[in-house]
């Protein structure tokens, strides 16, 4: 799928068990893949990407290959099981000032410079969405005041 620049697998509980390759998706900019299970984990060639949501998958370490993604700039990965975050991946995050929630993991003990603060909704993708003019069907809860 040369063309693809937007893939949206979220909440499938899907078991993933080949890397994307950049071969197959060369243009990839945002990869929502919340809500399922990763035996092996989107390549590592797939630097297009600006947006990932991995949040609920299960992981316990934030995969090698999010390094590679040097455009980044959001990354959901709240509610794993993840208990450090590598400095690497804290640079990444600083360096492009990536909007980046790490709530519900055991890492938020630990390290205070990660934003681990909950969001308003396990489903709401950001701090800002609710209230900003546009209704977003993720955030069309209770808890975000019915977005």
């Amino acid at each position: 799928m040369p063309s693809l620049i937007y893939l949206n697998l979220q909440e499938n509980d899907m078991v993933f068990t080949t890397a994307f390759e950049v071969e197959a998706f060369p243009r990839l900019l945002f990869l929502y893949l919340s809500g399922n299970h990763f035996q092996a984990f989107p390549g590592k060639k797939l630097k297009t990407v600006l947006v990932l949501d991995i949040a609920r998958c299960k992981l316990v370490g934030i995969p090698e290959a999010v390094l590679g993604y040097r455009g980044l700039q959001y990354l959901d990965a709240r509610d794993n099981n993840l208990t450090t975050v590598g400095d690497d991946l804290k640079s990444l995050i600083a360096k492009n000032n990536v909007e980046a929630y790490f709530s519900g993991n055991a890492v938020c003990k630990v390290d205070s410079t990660l934003d681990c603060e909950p969001l308003c909704s396990k489903t709401c993708w950001g701090r800002e969405a609710p209230g900003d003019g546009v209704c977003n069907i993720e955030c069309n809860s209770k808890e975000c005041d019915y977005d």
